[in-house]
């Protein structure tokens, strides 16, 4: 029976399992899945079955300008990995962790390759193709553990998510995941491997606390801001690309594409393109149907400001808005918390756009948060996407947009359930320390906590258009089309409550039928707009005759 006890070399080498729980010796010894074949095998020597359960990963396509955004966490892992193999530092574990496609394996090529070491990873597809179980990984790393001696290779087990259990309760909170192995024996396993192991999964959730806390380093990956998407896209097209620094900045703000995607859009644009110059073009046609599966969104969608379209002047507040955005203009981050500011007001005055137009005149991107990108169905995912938005913003010196906060930031007096304060709670604490400009607009601003509100430096009211600025809005949303005075233009200065997204409507409606109407059918529309909007319903169209 010493054989096959946890410490002897079959079982602690994964070669031999035993099973700890059932009573019948039927099943109770399993032989690792493969093994006897290799060991039949004539000429079997260490490569040829550390090839087969412990498979090479190839060379890394990435280089450390891709992970900019985590270079100096991904310094100090690869020093720390550097020191463990020189020392032959036994129970070094690294573990990333962060969603799909933010490049955790690329980043674990990268630092094996940047250390002149090999990266073996644990298990591998069988002769059917049929991907290895969390458990025969399992047993590979414990291989890899004997067979690669120590000072000499990093392992990498991705996956980590499924050695765990969560079980269906635990999805409706009604009782801890449990693992699938004893938890003794794993932290056992992570004090005492001889080989460095890198570690991935795709979400902590379900992963018992005292396993996470075993971890010698834990760096999270995140997806990219729009400046690192930049930077990603500029080194792949290359300069004789047919995609100049505007494109590059256009696509980078539109999709949020990890590099990996960059890099296959742009190969593929360059494969179509018969110069061999990949396009902008090209390249958003290739982007958009990935991510629209991957986001459900559409990013050929997303509203890209033009500066050359925006008119603060039809932007109703008692505030100075002109002099806020040339104060905002000069703003540089420093030690302190930057300007924060809370706009709100009936929906369609312009308070998402009136941020834009703010970071455009600081000359910074805008990362724009709504509700959908922040409200997570998990305890804790909420708090933890208004962090992550902040790092974003911190990281690519952008402006931060919160849009309809109120969806997030309600007064917690009124809270049924404890997250209800813990994300306000989260808020208050991310913007205290933010170096940066951070917004939030509301449509419901007596709904919003109070604490947060004092938070905010500059509390802007935007208000229904005046008959002034009505006129001046239609004027050069339809040039030409408005007699200076006359009938229509009577008509438009007796309309109350317009907004500059009802004329936005409208003009998407014009746009559709491919004709400028009337001056007398646009303030007919503008007005059935507003009708509609104050009561709900909506029968919208052009009048086709008396009764239309």
């Amino acid at each position: 029976m010493a054989a096959l006890h946890p410490a002897a070399r079959l079982i602690s080498s994964g070669i031999v399992a035993v099973e700890a729980t059932g009573r019948r010796l039927s099943g109770k010894i399993a032989v690792k899945d493969g093994i006897l074949e290799m060991a039949l095998l004539p000429g079997l020597d260490h490569a040829r079955l550390l090839g087969r359960f412990l498979p090479e990963v190839p060379r890394a396509t990435l280089g450390w300008d891709d992970f900019g955004h985590v270079r100096e966490e991904a310094t100090l892992a690869r020093d720390l990995l550097r020191a463990a193999l020189g020392a032959r530092r036994p129970g070094v574990n690294l573990l990333l962790h962060g969603p799909t496609g933010t490049g955790k394996t690329e980043l674990a090529r990268l630092l094996a390759g940047d250390l002149g070491v090999s990266l073996f990873a644990a298990g591998k597809a069988d002769e059917q193709g049929e991907s290895a179980t969390a458990l025969e990984r399992l047993s590979s790393l414990l291989l890899g553990q004997h067979l690669i001696g120590p000072g000499q290779a990093l392992i990498l087990f991705d996956e980590i998510e499924d050695l765990f259990d969560a079980g269906w309760l635990s999805a409706f909170g009604l009782r801890r995941a449990e693992s699938r192995m004893s938890k003794q024996w794993f932290n056992d396993c992570l004090e005492t491997n001889p080989v460095p192991t890198v570690w991935i999964t795709n979400r902590t959730e379900g992963i018992d606390e005292a396993f996470l806390r075993r971890f010698t380093y834990v760096l999270e990956l995140e997806p990219l801001g729009a400046r690192h998407r930049a930077r990603v896209l500029t080194r792949y097209v290359g300069a004789d690309a047919a995609v100049s620094s505007a494109d590059v900045d256009a696509i980078a703000d539109r999709y949020l594409a990890s590099p990996a995607q960059i890099a296959t859009a742009v190969a593929a644009a360059r494969l179509i393109a018969p110069d061999g110059r990949p396009d902008r073009s090209t390249i958003e046609r290739v982007l958009t149907p990935v991510e629209r599966l991957l986001t459900g969104n559409d990013p050929s969608r997303r509203a890209i400001f033009d500066p050359s379209t925006y008119r603060i002047d039809v932007v109703n507040s008692p505030e100075d808005l002109a002099g806020l955005s040339d104060s905002l203009a000069t703003f540089r981050s420093g030690a302190g918390p930057g300007p924060s500011l809370c706009l709100h007001g009936p929906a369609g005055t312009g308070k998402s756009e009136l941020v834009r137009y703010l970071a455009h005149r600081m000359g910074k991107r805008l990362v724009h948060r709504r509700p959908s990108d922040i409200l997570d169905c998990w305890v804790g995912g909420t708090e933890k996407n208004i962090a992550r938005a902040f790092r974003e913003a911190e990281s690519d010196d952008a402006v931060l947009l919160f849009d309809e906060v109120e969806t997030f930031l309600r007064d917690r007096r009124l809270a049924f359930r404890s997250w209800e304060v813990t994300q306000v709670n989260e808020f208050l604490q991310q913007i205290e320390v933010f170096h940066g400009v951070v917004a939030c607009t509301t449509n419901l601003a007596d709904e919003l906590d109070p604490a947060c509100l004092r938070r905010f430096v500059f509390k802007i009211e935007l208000r229904f258009l005046r008959a002034d600025q009505a006129l001046a809005l239609f004027r050069a949303t339809w040039p030409g089309v408005l007699p200076d005075d006359g009938v229509a233009a009577q008509a438009l200065w007796r309309i109350s409550y317009l907004t500059p997204g009802d004329f936005a409507a409208v003009a998407r409606r014009v746009r559709a039928l491919a004709r400028i109407p009337l001056a007398c059918e646009l303030v007919e529309l503008l007005r059935r707009e507003v009708e509609a909007k104050r009561l709900g319903t909506s029968s919208l169209g052009f009048r086709t005759g008396p009764g239309g």
